[in-house]
């Protein structure tokens, strides 16, 4: 069969620091290619991407069997009207997949689409190519599809795929992995560095109220092999001379035992001396020898999902974060000479102007290289969704516009535009102190190729931050 596999632009990469592959889709279409299917991958990455008219085109031309599209909540109204374009063109089967979907699978009744996959992709997509006959009825009773036909139907959740190391690695070699950026601020060799991501493990332990990865994967964690992993870095290293790694596990260094395994291989094989890697952890994982192999093995980036500074608050999303103990652990990080960045969430039902003002200025005192603040979405079927209906706080039901960095909600003591207003000034507050801006300044002259970095940091993330505003 032929496959066309397609990831519509987003605004969520217009608020990051980084352009990375399509790490979803990368997997289904190895998995495809694997199978023995014809496949294509596409990526709409910014306005120099493929366009709209170019895709259609390009199905018109290749008349593939089935589409798959993977959805975020910002680019659901994209993919709408793509798909409604793309019909004019094509008869193929459309499958949507990614988290929006399967958190919203009553989306396999928009026009045009035949199913919504929900969970692990790879073997349930592969299933569906396998059993595709031209009809919905020969894939009906695929686990994981929901599909609609005057109501809708679902197979629950895709079977978890145990052995991660079954699967083929992720398919690069048509994406522009060139244009794929890690852009950084302090004491790095390169503010722009060429970037790929690789993912080690999937799923998640915790059981925080805004995130939807508990919801699909039931709470679990599974982990690739050190050995899987460090061949995939040695594959990234060969064929496509990336200098950078970012891992997108949800917490890389939960196993602490597996992760200075990580850390030890990847000396082992000299990786450092050829490339620099970052990953998302949560700070209570952190200790002084897994410090030490972080640093030796070349980790220059930790990310840690603080999410608020006030106790209380922490308490409420089910969030465990010692505030007192993260402090001094990020003293430590800093003297390893690691740059850190913190996610804070504003905008819970509960927060007033009060508590949110608190929690900024604990964080505050971190001093962490860079925050990423972000205002609450509640996701469908959690518990601040339910809240959110119920006490009608909702005021843009909109998805494009669920981007994390503009309320589509009134708390119970703020409104919308007062929650806009805090973000905007939070993020005045931390990026536009002069210890943050001498830092930066001192970073250049140290090291004159930041300041490419320092001017691209400033212009498309600040600027974008605040534009619309």
């Amino acid at each position: 069969m032929k496959i066309l596999l397609l990831a519509p632009r987003s605004s969520y990469w217009k608020s990051l620091f980084f352009f990375c592959e399509p790490m979803g889709l990368t997997y289904i279409a190895s998995a495809a290619r694997q199978a023995g299917h014809d496949v294509r991958l596409i990526q709409q990455l910014t306005t120099s991407d493929p366009s709209d008219d170019q895709i259609v085109r390009q199905v018109e031309e290749y008349q593939p069997d089935v589409i798959g599209l993977s959805v975020l909540s910002d680019s659901y109204a994209i993919s709408l009207e793509l798909v409604r374009r793309i019909r004019r063109v094509s008869r193929a089967l459309i499958v949507y997949g990614g988290k929006h979907a399967s958190i919203n699978p009553e989306i396999a009744g928009d026009p045009g689409v035949a199913a919504v996959l929900v969970g692990e992709g790879e073997y349930a997509f592969c299933e569906i190519l396998e059993r595709y006959d031209g009809s919905i009825e020969s894939i009906r009773d695929v686990q994981g599809l929901a599909y609609f036909d005057g109501e809708l139907h679902s197979n629950g959740i895709s079977a978890r795929i145990e052995n991660l190391d079954e699967l083929p690695f992720p398919m690069r070699e048509t994406l522009p992995m060139d244009r794929y950026r890690m852009v950084n601020l302090f004491g790095v060799p390169a503010s722009l560095q060429r970037m790929a991501s690789c993912v080690s493990s999937r799923g998640c332990v915790y059981n925080c109220l805004f995130c939807p990865t508990p919801m699909l994967s039931n709470r679990k964690w599974h982990a690739r092999s050190v050995e899987n992993v460090t061949a995939e870095i040695a594959q990234i290293l060969d064929q496509y001379n990336s200098n950078f790694i970012l891992f997108h596990d949800e917490d890389l260094l939960l196993d602490r035992k597996r992760a200075a395994a990580l850390c030890e291989a990847m000396i082992d094989q000299g990786f450092q001396r050829r490339l620099k890697w970052g990953c998302e952890t949560n700070i209570s994982n952190i200790d002084d020898s897994l410090l030490e192999l972080l640093a030796k093995s070349g980790c220059i980036f930790l990310s840690f999902g603080i999410e608020s500074g006030d106790s209380e608050t922490l308490e409420q999303m089910h969030k465990k974060v010692d505030l007192e103990r993260a402090k001094e652990t990020l003293v430590r990080v800093r003297k390893h000479k690691i740059q850190t960045n913190g996610n804070i969430i504003i905008g819970f039902p509960w927060e007033d102007r009060e508590r949110i003002e608190r929690s900024f200025a604990t964080i505050k005192q971190m001093q962490l290289d860079t925050l990423a603040i972000n205002v609450l979405v509640p996701i469908k079927r959690s518990e601040l969704f339910e809240i959110a209906v119920n006490e009608r706080l909702f005021v843009d039901r909109n998805y494009h516009n669920w981007t994390q960095k503009q309320a589509v909600m009134n708390t119970r003591h703020l409104s919308a535009a007062q929650v806009d207003e805090l973000y905007r000034l939070l993020n005045r507050r931390f990026y536009f102190r002069p210890r943050f801006i001498l830092r930066l300044l001192s970073s250049g002259v140290r090291k004159p190729i930041n300041f490419l970095g320092m001017a691209e940091i400033l212009v498309r993330s600040i600027w974008t931050r605040f534009r619309q505003f």
